[in-house]
């Protein structure tokens, strides 16, 4: 019983980004899984567990690049200048 626990706790560290991972390191981990992904001889089945980790890091570098943008419009906003947005376009 207790190896199923360390089982469970062991997938579900896998599946959320480490707490406290900035989006450096969850950036730099993603381009270490696309080289390892890359060899043509890595099996399949490892290739699908890199996949995986990927794209959780992947979700998470999204949020972390929304949670800047809206900081700094709000930033932006409180200035009374043009949002972050506009400006690019």
């Amino acid at each position: 019983m207790a190896m199923e626990e360390d089982t469970a706790t062991s997938q579900n560290e896998k599946e959320q980004p480490e707490k406290g991972k900035s989006f450096e390191q969850a950036s730099q981990r993603v381009n270490e899984l696309l080289e390892q992904m890359g060899r043509p001889d890595i099996p399949l089945e490892l290739a699908l567990k890199l996949y995986e980790e990927a794209d959780e890091l992947i979700l998470f570098c999204q949020q972390q690049l929304t949670q800047a943008e809206q900081k700094i419009e709000q930033l932006v906003q409180k200035r009374n200048l043009e949002p972050f947005a506009a400006e690019a376009s």
